[in-house]
């Protein structure tokens, strides 16, 4: 699979995961809604660091890649 495909399919991966948040939010699933919610930022994180990319991202610590997303964008709100 292509970098752009491969970002493309985490990026998938991370709104279908979103999508099913508010299902466990009404069932009052809080702690499903935790976990998921950690997946799916770590998903659209990777998604950006692939399109930017990055070929293997071995880590599930939202903090990393969040530095590792910051290398590629300083951003003018820092």
């Amino acid at each position: 699979m292509k970098r752009d495909e491969e970002a493309q399919w985490w990026l998938r991966q991370a709104e279908a995961d979103f999508s099913a948040l508010h299902v466990l939010e009404e069932a009052k699933k809080f702690d499903l809604v935790c976990f998921l919610s950690q997946q799916v930022a770590e998903k659209a994180l990777k998604a950006y660091l692939m399109a930017q990319g990055e070929e293997f991202i071995v880590t599930h610590s939202i903090a990393r890649l969040c530095d590792l997303c910051s290398e590629y964008d300083k951003g003018s709100w820092l």
